[in-house]
């Protein structure tokens, strides 16, 4: 976070938080906004979390977690699949996510109702 507190004073640009963990710290530290993985899940509830500026909470800190098991887009687009959003199919050179990461996925997003 100091690194981030120095480019944020440093720089005339709007910094962006490129890890939902992460992203009250730096934007309670001038940070603007996000590029975001879970707000395509939640999308009305991050940026109304984000907006508050508050920490992380349990629930937050679990969608972040099992969207990061594996690389992005793969977990992503499996919830996504999950809410019925989208098909599961993900072209090559990305796979599939692991069967342990689709459960604690699926586990995760039923934990707290989203599906």
């Amino acid at each position: 976070m100091e690194f981030i507190k120095k480019v944020i004073s440093s720089v005339d640009l709007p910094v962006l938080s490129g890890d939902d963990i992460i992203t009250p710290d730096v934007i309670k530290n001038g940070g603007k906004g996000v590029i975001s993985v879970v707000a395509n899940i939640i999308p009305k509830r991050w940026k109304d979390f984000i907006s508050k500026k508050e920490k992380t909470t349990p629930f937050f800190e679990d969608l972040c977690q099992v969207l990061k098991m594996e690389t992005n887009p793969q977990c992503i687009k499996y919830a996504l699949s999950l809410m019925g959003k989208c098909m599961p199919y993900i072209r090559l050179p990305l796979i599939m996510p692991k069967e342990n990461t689709k459960q604690a996925i699926e586990n995760t997003l039923k934990k707290h109702k989203i599906i």
